[in-house]
């Protein structure tokens, strides 16, 4: 799948240590698809997280199958071999991940070898340090405090979001701590649209179905 930046407006990343008790990842994942999510990231780390990887793949290949009913891209952070193993659309990776060049080059000698590459990146060093060559999209943040992910760079909001916005003619993404009522002001800083995982685990099904197209109209004007 061919990336446009449009696929960046309502960003669900989701993993199994993101669910509360009683949720099913699958079933979460679909509600947020049938109320317009525009790409999925399936990241699978930290604390209570997957460990096996025949179960990763296996969870994968169904989040696949669910994002192509959809159209809808899945991209796999920071495993490329995962990535490759289900043909998915893209992959992300952060600062201290594989290096750029080495993805590109194993994707590029793989059998799937137009998956796009998303990078973190947090502050205008980290920018002004990173091989842009092949990335299609930036992910950035945290614009607020989150408790998603323990190895979070430190707070950047909107004034950050804003400077890496106007240092790169690269779609981004703004991630950490938002929520759905955060759409408006990122918009403004001129980000493409806002990744979030608790906001959309911790969210009732009538608030997806509300919130979701309210973001993609936001970030479409």
């Amino acid at each position: 799948m061919q990336f446009s930046s449009k696929m960046l407006r309502s960003y669900l990343i989701i993993g199994t240590k993101d669910l509360l008790a009683g949720q099913d990842l699958l079933e979460l994942v679909e509600t947020a698809l049938k109320a317009g999510t525009t790409i999925v990231q399936y990241r699978e780390k930290g604390s209570g997280a997957i460990k096996n990887y025949a179960d990763k793949l296996a969870l994968a290949h169904q989040l696949k199958k669910l994002t192509l009913k959809y159209n809808v891209p899945l991209v796999i952070d920071d495993d490329l071999n995962l990535a490759l193993a289900i043909q998915a659309d893209g992959i992300h990776i952060g600062q201290s991940d594989q290096t750029v060049s080495k993805i590109v080059d194993q994707i590029k000698l793989s059998t799937n070898p137009d998956m796009f590459i998303g990078l973190s990146v947090s502050n205008l060093t980290q920018l002004g340090n990173s091989d842009l060559t092949n990335i299609s999209y930036l992910g950035s943040g945290p614009i607020k405090t989150t408790s998603s992910k323990a190895d979070a760079d430190p707070v950047i909001g909107l004034k950050g979001l804003t400077d890496l916005v106007t240092a790169t003619k690269l779609p981004i993404v703004a991630i950490g701590g938002v929520s759905f009522t955060d759409a408006k002001d990122i918009a403004r800083t001129g980000a493409c649209g806002l990744a979030m995982i608790s906001a959309f685990t911790h969210a009732k099904v009538t608030e997806l179905n509300t919130w979701i197209p309210k973001i993609n109209e936001i970030f479409t004007k």
